[in-house]
């Protein structure tokens, strides 16, 4: 939501990692819905994938790996699912030890490794929660202002993707 306050011509938000907060209740079908919703509104800015061979990209996988190395025990399980997708790897695939014995299935796909982007602004003035966040000065009092939120409205029921 601070984004919202800065005085630069264009704000973007770029998402990353599709699929991989399923086992946190994140429900696919309401993002693609929510991304539907942005791009009537004009706010759907594209996709783009995190394709190996791309100097950048390459550099980014380089820079993960590094950073997962020197971080045993730490390692970052949504860096890891986006670089293990975008090295084409698939279904039940543990590249880092803290999902070795994890019991929840691991869904990498290609999904993963896409980049979505959307105007800042549309996304920030469809977050129903944003007045409960704005004071909000760390990352736990965010996420105890949406438990709260979440508390107090009913949820909408979950939707599978048809396939």
């Amino acid at each position: 939501m601070a984004g919202r306050a800065l005085d630069v011509p264009v704000k973007l938000v770029a998402c990353v990692g599709f699929g991989i907060d399923a086992h946190h209740g994140v429900c696919h079908a309401h993002f693609l819905e929510n991304v539907a919703a942005l791009a009537k509104l004009g706010a759907y800015q594209g996709v783009f994938a995190l394709t190996p061979g791309i100097r950048a990209v390459d550099e980014w996988l380089d820079a993960v790996a590094h950073v997962q190395r020197h971080t045993p025990e730490r390692e970052s399980i949504v860096c890891a699912s986006i670089t293990d997708a975008a090295r084409g790897e698939f279904g039940d695939h543990r590249s880092v030890p803290r999902t070795r014995d994890a019991e929840d299935e691991l869904f990498i796909n290609p999904l993963m490794s896409m980049v979505w982007g959307f105007d800042l602004d549309a996304v920030a003035g469809r977050v129903l929660y944003r007045k409960e966040i704005e004071d909000a000065a760390t990352p736990y009092e965010v996420a105890a202002a949406i438990e709260a939120f979440r508390d107090r409205i009913a949820l909408r029921p979950r939707r599978a993707i048809p396939g």
